[in-house]
């Protein structure tokens, strides 16, 4: 099954979310900071954020730190393909992300987890400045969307009548 097909309704919603990030931050491109923000506009209702919390980061203070480094435009390069390739590569993290954790789905958790995986830039200083080390957040998140009976768990488990879709 192609991997769009296999996307969440609520991870949709962060794709579209993600276009109006970009157009208020005055950007042509949808960059992976757009996506975050996006993302983080989910709230509780994203399963993984749960993983973001245990480890004591705050929403809205990574998310303005999030803003601020962001710069003011982005004008789209010479190559009209940068865009696509960008979107494809954050999108084939994400694919991996999925089956690295067995699921048939594409849900905000695997969004979420791809995008911490930024090397730098944005998403990667703020969450510096929250103290929090990226490959502690990886393993909160994860353990936030793979414990048993978590609230998280319980919200995006798969139902056998639809296993592509979450609970």
């Amino acid at each position: 099954m192609p991997m769009w097909d296999r996307l969440t309704e609520r991870v949709q919603h962060v794709l579209i979310a993600a276009e109006t990030e970009a157009k208020s931050a005055g950007s042509e491109l949808i960059l992976p900071e757009h996506l975050f923000l996006a993302l983080l506009r989910q709230g509780a209702q994203a399963p993984g954020l749960a993983g973001l919390v245990d480890v004591g980061v705050e929403i809205p203070r990574l998310s303005a730190g999030i803003r601020q480094r962001m710069s003011p435009s982005e004008k789209v390069p010479e190559d009209p393909q940068w865009e696509t390739i960008t979107r494809d590569a954050v999108m084939t993290r994400v694919e991996e992300e999925a089956k690295r954790l067995g699921h048939k789905y594409i849900g905000t958790e695997h969004l979420l987890l791809a995008l911490l995986l930024t090397d730098s830039g944005p998403i990667r200083e703020a969450l510096e400045e929250t103290g929090c080390q990226t490959a502690a957040v990886r393993q909160a998140v994860i353990n936030s969307v793979t414990q048993e009976g978590s609230p998280s768990r319980m919200w995006f488990t798969p139902q056998p009548s639809d296993p592509t879709q979450p609970g």
